[in-house]
Protein backbone atom coordinates (compact mmCIF):
# COMPACT_ATOMS: atom_id res chain seq x y z
CA UNK A 1 0.00 0.00 0.00
CA UNK A 2 2.87 2.33 0.78
CA UNK A 3 4.18 1.82 -2.77
CA UNK A 4 0.77 2.74 -4.24
CA UNK A 5 0.56 5.82 -2.02
CA UNK A 6 4.06 6.82 -3.17
CA UNK A 7 3.00 6.35 -6.80
CA UNK A 8 0.00 8.65 -6.20
CA UNK A 9 2.26 11.34 -4.76
CA UNK A 10 4.61 10.97 -7.74
CA UNK A 11 1.67 11.28 -10.15
CA UNK A 12 0.46 14.43 -8.33
CA UNK A 13 3.98 15.91 -8.46
CA UNK A 14 4.25 15.17 -12.25
CA UNK A 15 0.87 16.72 -12.98
CA UNK A 16 1.73 19.78 -10.90
CA UNK A 17 5.11 20.11 -12.65
CA UNK A 18 3.52 19.70 -16.11
CA UNK A 19 0.85 22.25 -15.29
CA UNK A 20 3.45 24.71 -14.00
CA UNK A 21 5.55 24.25 -17.15
CA UNK A 22 2.50 24.84 -19.38
CA UNK A 23 1.50 27.96 -17.45
CA UNK A 24 5.06 29.29 -17.69
CA UNK A 25 5.13 28.63 -21.46
CA UNK A 26 1.80 30.40 -21.99
CA UNK A 27 2.90 33.32 -19.86
CA UNK A 28 6.14 33.61 -21.83
CA UNK A 29 4.23 33.59 -25.14
CA UNK A 30 1.61 36.07 -24.05
CA UNK A 31 4.28 38.36 -22.67
CA UNK A 32 5.66 38.74 -26.20
CA UNK A 33 4.58 42.06 -27.65
CA UNK A 34 3.83 42.52 -31.35
CA UNK A 35 4.47 46.02 -32.68
CA UNK A 36 1.21 47.69 -33.72
CA UNK A 37 2.41 48.28 -37.27
CA UNK A 38 2.76 44.52 -37.92
CA UNK A 39 -0.81 43.65 -36.97
CA UNK A 40 -2.84 43.13 -40.13
CA UNK A 41 -6.50 44.02 -39.87
CA UNK A 42 -9.00 42.45 -42.28
CA UNK A 43 -10.56 44.90 -44.73
CA UNK A 44 -13.76 46.57 -43.54
CA UNK A 45 -15.70 45.05 -46.43
CA UNK A 46 -14.85 41.60 -47.64
CA UNK A 47 -13.92 41.03 -51.25
CA UNK A 48 -16.44 38.85 -52.98
CA UNK A 49 -14.92 36.37 -55.35
CA UNK A 50 -17.13 35.02 -58.07
CA UNK A 51 -17.04 33.80 -61.60
CA UNK A 52 -19.47 34.06 -64.51
CA UNK A 53 -20.08 30.33 -64.20
CA UNK A 54 -21.54 30.94 -60.73
CA UNK A 55 -24.66 32.27 -62.50
CA UNK A 56 -25.38 28.94 -64.20
CA UNK A 57 -27.67 27.50 -61.46
CA UNK A 58 -29.67 30.74 -61.30
CA UNK A 59 -30.09 30.98 -65.08
CA UNK A 60 -30.92 27.28 -65.35
CA UNK A 61 -33.54 27.60 -62.59
CA UNK A 62 -35.07 30.65 -64.30
CA UNK A 63 -35.35 28.78 -67.59
CA UNK A 64 -36.88 25.77 -65.80
CA UNK A 65 -39.55 27.97 -64.21
CA UNK A 66 -40.35 29.58 -67.59
CA UNK A 67 -40.55 26.15 -69.26
CA UNK A 68 -42.82 24.82 -66.51
CA UNK A 69 -45.16 27.79 -67.05
CA UNK A 70 -44.93 28.86 -63.42
CA UNK A 71 -45.03 32.42 -62.13
CA UNK A 72 -41.54 33.86 -61.82
CA UNK A 73 -40.43 35.21 -58.43
CA UNK A 74 -38.18 38.05 -59.55
CA UNK A 75 -36.48 38.31 -56.15
CA UNK A 76 -35.18 34.77 -56.57
CA UNK A 77 -33.49 35.50 -59.91
CA UNK A 78 -32.91 39.22 -60.46
CA UNK A 79 -31.25 42.11 -58.62
CA UNK A 80 -33.30 45.04 -57.32
CA UNK A 81 -34.70 47.45 -59.91
CA UNK A 82 -32.03 50.04 -59.08
CA UNK A 83 -29.31 47.57 -60.13
CA UNK A 84 -31.10 45.91 -63.04
CA UNK A 85 -29.58 46.64 -66.45
CA UNK A 86 -31.54 44.84 -69.17
CA UNK A 87 -33.58 41.91 -70.45
CA UNK A 88 -33.68 41.15 -74.17
CA UNK A 89 -35.36 38.32 -76.02
CA UNK A 90 -35.96 37.78 -79.76
CA UNK A 91 -39.73 38.34 -79.57
CA UNK A 92 -39.30 42.10 -79.26
CA UNK A 93 -38.93 41.76 -75.53
CA UNK A 94 -36.49 44.50 -74.63
CA UNK A 95 -36.50 45.98 -71.16
CA UNK A 96 -33.62 48.35 -70.52
CA UNK A 97 -32.57 50.40 -67.51
CA UNK A 98 -29.89 53.04 -67.12
CA UNK A 99 -28.42 55.35 -69.80
CA UNK A 100 -30.35 55.22 -73.05
CA UNK A 101 -33.49 53.87 -71.41
CA UNK A 102 -36.89 55.50 -71.53
CA UNK A 103 -36.96 56.44 -67.88
CA UNK A 104 -36.83 54.51 -64.64
CA UNK A 105 -37.62 50.84 -64.93
CA UNK A 106 -39.84 48.85 -62.68
CA UNK A 107 -39.46 45.14 -62.34
CA UNK A 108 -43.21 44.89 -62.95
CA UNK A 109 -42.41 45.34 -66.64
CA UNK A 110 -39.99 42.44 -66.46
CA UNK A 111 -42.53 40.37 -64.50
CA UNK A 112 -45.15 40.94 -67.22
CA UNK A 113 -42.69 39.94 -69.92
CA UNK A 114 -41.56 36.77 -68.15
CA UNK A 115 -45.17 35.76 -67.42
CA UNK A 116 -45.90 36.15 -71.14
CA UNK A 117 -42.95 33.89 -72.01
CA UNK A 118 -43.87 31.34 -69.34
CA UNK A 119 -47.21 30.80 -71.06
CA UNK A 120 -45.58 29.62 -74.27
CA UNK A 121 -41.76 29.22 -74.34
CA UNK A 122 -39.79 26.05 -73.56
CA UNK A 123 -36.12 26.75 -72.99
CA UNK A 124 -33.35 24.43 -71.81
CA UNK A 125 -29.78 25.43 -70.99
CA UNK A 126 -27.21 23.46 -73.01
CA UNK A 127 -23.88 25.19 -72.39
CA UNK A 128 -22.49 28.00 -70.29
CA UNK A 129 -19.21 29.93 -70.53
CA UNK A 130 -17.50 32.52 -68.33
CA UNK A 131 -16.51 35.84 -69.94
CA UNK A 132 -14.90 37.49 -66.91
CA UNK A 133 -15.64 40.76 -65.17
CA UNK A 134 -17.78 43.31 -67.06
CA UNK A 135 -16.74 46.78 -65.90
CA UNK A 136 -19.62 48.51 -67.69
CA UNK A 137 -22.31 46.54 -65.89
CA UNK A 138 -20.38 45.80 -62.69
CA UNK A 139 -20.64 42.03 -62.54
CA UNK A 140 -19.36 38.80 -64.01
CA UNK A 141 -20.38 38.10 -67.58
CA UNK A 142 -21.30 34.81 -69.20
CA UNK A 143 -22.62 33.40 -72.47
CA UNK A 144 -24.88 30.44 -72.98
CA UNK A 145 -26.49 28.21 -75.57
CA UNK A 146 -30.06 26.96 -75.24
CA UNK A 147 -32.50 24.68 -76.96
CA UNK A 148 -35.73 26.63 -77.40
CA UNK A 149 -39.25 26.10 -78.62
CA UNK A 150 -40.40 29.74 -78.82
CA UNK A 151 -44.07 28.76 -78.97
CA UNK A 152 -46.03 25.50 -78.79
CA UNK A 153 -46.30 25.24 -82.60
CA UNK A 154 -42.63 25.94 -83.35
CA UNK A 155 -39.80 23.52 -83.99
CA UNK A 156 -37.10 23.27 -81.32
CA UNK A 157 -34.05 25.33 -82.31
CA UNK A 158 -30.77 26.51 -80.90
CA UNK A 159 -30.49 29.89 -79.25
CA UNK A 160 -27.68 31.92 -77.78
CA UNK A 161 -27.40 34.60 -75.18
CA UNK A 162 -25.31 36.46 -72.68
CA UNK A 163 -25.72 37.95 -69.26
CA UNK A 164 -24.16 39.55 -66.21
CA UNK A 165 -24.42 38.35 -62.61
CA UNK A 166 -24.13 40.55 -59.53
CA UNK A 167 -21.55 38.83 -57.32
CA UNK A 168 -22.79 40.20 -54.00
CA UNK A 169 -26.30 38.76 -54.48
CA UNK A 170 -25.75 35.96 -56.99
CA UNK A 171 -28.64 37.36 -59.02
CA UNK A 172 -28.97 38.38 -62.65
CA UNK A 173 -28.31 42.02 -63.62
CA UNK A 174 -28.62 41.51 -67.34
CA UNK A 175 -29.86 38.70 -69.58
CA UNK A 176 -30.09 38.82 -73.36
CA UNK A 177 -31.29 35.94 -75.48
CA UNK A 178 -30.09 36.91 -78.93
CA UNK A 179 -31.99 34.34 -80.95
CA UNK A 180 -34.22 31.34 -80.78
Amino acid sequence: MAAVAGLGALRTTCVAASTAALVAAIAACSAERVPANTIVQPPATGTITCHGLDARPTVQSLFNVVTDGRSIDLDAFFVAASQFVRWVDPDDGQIVAGPGSRGPITLETLQTRLNHLADRVNIRLVSFRNLGYDRDDGGYAFTFTVLVRPDPDAVVGTGQGRGVMDCSTGRIKELAIDRW
